[in-house]
């Protein structure tokens, strides 16, 4: 990955106080990398907030020696992405919050990068980067159009490998000179404005797990703000590292669909899609 050397490292003068949020559920062994990445460079201006969603593994434990570096809240339960996602961005004051999935590796040079991209421009709400497999390749959702029945029909029937069906996933290299506007970032890494974020009421917490992400940046377009993706700023994200029974996640990314068409789509694209699922 190039991405170290294509950020520009800055001077504490030019750094931006972030809230970096990480939700942990039995991923011991990756939230360690995650916070040995982020704090590997990280200063006063990152303050670090692992919520832990009931863990039955050694993540409390492993996280435990970072305690003066970092806060943790521990969940006596697994109560939900969305849910663990606001607790933690309830505990800063920061104009910025960073969400980082802990199977993701960011610096936290490349987390300033994004914050100052956002501090420079005052439509944009939220930024997202190229988000990168561990081989180097490029994850298919690194840049994605939100949802409707026909994309997601293209998407599942796996159309969408032909340039004439717009499935989910926008094809192509991902790489370009400036920062452009998109519908949908990857969301294992990106960068939101604390006010937006408040100002739509954060996460919506029917959401367990999967399109919670794709809800908040619908809601942020809907206020007229935009979401860009900075191709300079490339993280590695072990997809579908994190440790959840298989069965469960199919049936939460089922339901967090419903919910988003319920929400957003035609009466006619939610009925359909319900009989297609």
């Amino acid at each position: 990955m190039n991405s170290e050397v294509s950020v520009v490292a800055q001077s504490k003068a030019d750094q931006v106080a972030v809230d970096v949020v990480i939700v942990n559920y039995n991923s011991a062994d990756l939230l360690n990398q995650c916070l040995g990445k982020l704090l590997q460079d990280a200063s006063s201006f990152l303050n670090i907030a692992v919520v832990d969603n009931g863990s039955e593994d050694s993540s409390i434990d492993s996280v435990t020696p970072l305690l003066s570096k970092i806060t943790l809240i521990k969940n006596s339960r697994n109560k939900g992405f969305s849910h663990a996602c606001n607790q933690g961005a309830a505990l800063g004051q920061s104009s910025y919050l960073a969400f980082v999935n802990p199977d993701c590796f960011v610096s936290s040079i490349q987390i300033q990068a994004l914050a100052k991209l956002l501090e420079n421009n005052t439509h944009a709400a939220l930024v997202g980067c190229r988000v990168l497999n561990a081989d180097g390749s490029l994850q298919a959702a690194s840049r994605r159009r939100l949802p409707t029945f026909w994309r997601v029909l293209f998407h599942v029937s796996k159309l969408a490998k032909f340039p004439i069906f717009k499935g989910i996933n926008i094809n192509g290299t991902g790489i370009f000179d400036n920062p452009v506007e998109v519908e949908a970032v990857n969301g294992a890494c990106y960068v939101v404005k604390r006010t937006d974020f408040e100002q739509i009421n954060g996460f919506d917490e029917g959401y367990p797990l999967h399109f919670e992400d794709l809800d908040l940046f619908t809601r942020l377009l809907k206020i007229n703000k935009s979401i860009l993706y900075e191709s300079k700023v490339e993280v590695m994200h072990l997809q579908g590292k994190s440790k959840q029974d298989s069965s469960i996640v199919k049936a939460w990314k089922k339901r967090g669909l419903k919910r988003y068409f319920q929400k957003f789509r035609p009466t006619w694209e939610a009925k359909l899609l319900n009989w297609f699922l």
